[in-house]
C-alpha cells in the first residue's frame, strides 16, 4: 500500500506536458476572440455601465416598502413597592403595555430640480463611454494580434533563415578552407570565413530565443498558456487602405477615442444639471396605510398623506462650491475633447503614409533578395572557378544575407503599419 501511495506522488510530480499545435489566423482569433481576459473584462464594464443605466432610470418611480415592529413599554408606580396581600405581592406597580405595528409606506418624488433626469442623461452618457471604451479595447487588441502573429511569423522564418545561413557558411568555410590548403587563398579570408561562422551559430541562437518569447506573446493573448508549443501557418489579412478618402477630421470624429472623450464632456455637462438642481425646492409625495394594536396581527387601522415641499435656504455655500467645481470639469472636459480631436489629425496622416510606405519598401526588397539570391548564385560558381576574388564574392554573399534579412523584417513590418492604420482608426478583425 505505500508502494502505491508513493507512486501516486511521483505521477503527480511530472508536468502535464500538452501536445504542440499549428494554427491559423482564423484559428488564432477565434482563440482570442472566446478567451481574452482584456476583451471580457471591457465588455463586462460596458455591461454594468447598462445595468446602472437601467437603475438609473428607478428614479422617476415610486418607491414602496413594507415595516412591522414590536414595542414594550412600561412605567412604575409612585412608591415602587407594589401591592400585598396576606404577604404576597399582587401587583408590582409598574405598568406595561404592548404595541404592534405593520405598515405600508409609500413614496413618490414630484420635483427635484430636473436631478433625476439629468442623472438619467448622465447615465447614458456614461454607457456611451463604456461601449466606445470595449470597441476601443477590441482594436488594440486586435492590433496586438496582428503584431504577435506577424512577430511570431517572422520569428518562425527567422529561425528558418538562420538554418540556412548556417548551412551556407558552413559550405562557404569548407570552400575558402580547401583553396587556402591549395595555396589558392591566403589566411585572412580563412579567418573571416571563420568569424561569418561563428556569427551565423550566434544567429540561430538568437533567433531560436526570439521564436520561444514570440509562442508566449500569442498564447498570452489566446489565453493558451497551458499549451507546450505554438506554430502558425498563413498570414493576416490586409484590409484594403483608403486610397480616395482624406477627410481626415471626419475618421477622427468616427474614432472611438473621440467619441470616449466627446461622451466624457458630456457627463461633465449633465453633472453642471445635477449641482444646479440642489438650488431648486424639493417636492414629495408620501403615504402610509398601517395597523396598530396589543396583538399581532393588528386590528386598528390607520393611514396618512403627506405632501412635502423642501426649499433649500443655506447651506454653508456647500452647493455653490459644488456647482463651481462641475463647471470647471465641464471646461476640462472640452478641453480634452479638442485635444484628442487635435492630436488624431496628424497620427491618422502619418499611420496612413507609412501603411502605403510599408507596400512600396514591401515590393522593392522583394525585388532586392530576388536580384542578390541570383547574383549570388552566379558568384558562388565564378569564385568556385577562380574567376572572382575572395573580396568581390564576400561583398555579394553577405549582401544576400542582408537582402533576405531585410525582406522578412519588411514583410513583418507591413502588416504592423496597416494594423497600427486599423487601430488608430478604431478599428480591426476582432467583431
Amino acid at each position: 500500500m505505500q508502494f502505491f501511495r508513493i507512486l501516486f506522488f511521483v505521477v503527480l510530480s511530472f508536468p502535464i506536458i500538452a501536445k504542440a499545435v499549428t494554427l491559423s489566423w482564423e484559428e488564432v482569433l477565434k482563440f482570442t476572440v472566446d478567451g481574452n481576459p482584456e476583451l471580457e473584462a471591457s465588455k463586462r464594464d460596458w455591461l454594468a455601465s447598462k445595468q446602472a443605466e437601467s437603475s438609473a432610470e428607478g428614479r422617476y418611480l415610486p418607491s414602496l416598502s413594507a415595516s412591522t415592529s414590536v414595542t414594550r413599554s412600561g412605567s412604575q408606580a409612585n412608591g415602587g413597592g407594589g401591592i400585598v396581600t396576606n404577604g404576597v405581592v399582587v401587583s408590582s406597580g409598574n405598568n406595561i403595555s404592548t404595541n404592534y405595528l405593520a405598515a405600508l409606506n409609500f413614496n413618490q418624488n414630484l420635483f427635484n430640480g430636473l436631478e433625476d433626469k439629468s442623472r438619467i442623461t448622465q447615465a447614458n452618457w456614461n454607457t456611451q463611454n463604456k461601449f466606445w471604451t470595449y470597441v476601443s479595447s477590441k482594436a488594440t487588441v486586435s492590433f496586438s494580434l496582428k503584431e504577435a502573429f506577424a512577430n511570431l511569423v517572422y520569428a518562425q522564418e527567422l529561425e528558418e533563415l538562420s538554418r540556412s545561413i548556417l548551412d551556407r557558411r558552413e559550405s562557404n568555410h569548407k570552400l575558402v578552407l580547401v583553396r587556402y590548403e591549395n595555396g589558392r587563398e591566403n589566411k585572412g579570408s580563412v579567418l573571416l570565413a571563420d568569424a561569418y561562422l561563428e556569427q551565423a551559430r550566434l544567429d540561430l541562437i538568437k533567433a531560436r530565443d526570439g521564436l520561444v518569447v514570440a509562442e508566449k506573446v500569442i498564447k498570452s493573448l489566446m489565453n493558451k498558456e497551458h499549451l507546450e508549443a505554438v506554430k502558425v501557418t498563413g498570414e493576416v489579412p490586409l484590409e484594403p487602405l483608403l486610397t480616395n478618402r482624406n477627410d481626415f477630421e471626419m475618421l477622427a470624429l468616427e474614432t472611438p477615442a473621440y467619441n470616449q472623450a466627446h461622451a466624457l464632456q458630456m457627463v461633465a455637462k449633465e453633472e453642471i444639471k445635477i449641482s444646479r438642481s440642489t438650488f431648486l425646492p424639493d417636492l414629495n409625495l408620501t403615504g402610509q396605510v398601517s395597523r396598530q394594536g396589543d396583538s399581532y396581527f393588528p386590528e386598528r387601522e390607520r393611514w396618512s398623506m403627506a405632501l412635502t415641499l423642501t426649499i433649500p435656504l443655506f447651506d454653508g455655500f456647500k452647493d455653490l462650491g459644488t456647482y463651481r467645481s462641475s463647471v470647471e470639469s465641464n471646461y476640462a472636459s472640452e478641453s480634452r475633447k479638442r485635444s484628442t480631436l487635435l492630436g488624431l489629425l496628424p497620427r491618422l496622416q502619418d499611420t496612413l503614409n507609412q501603411a502605403k510606405q510599408s507596400d512600396i519598401k514591401y515590393s522593392i526588397d522583394s525585388k532586392f533578395k530576388a536580384a542578390a539570391s541570383t547574383r549570388a548564385e552566379i558568384a558562388r560558381k565564378k569564385y568556385n572557378n577562380g574567376l572572382l576574388t575572395f573580396e568581390d564574392w564576400d561583398i555579394i554573399e553577405s549582401e544576400l544575407i542582408t537582402r533576405q534579412m531585410n525582406f522578412l523584417q519588411s514583410k513583418k513590418d507591413r502588416i504592423i503599419k496597416y494594423a497600427t492604420w486599423e487601430n488608430v482608426l478604431g478599428k480591426g478583425s476582432i467583431p
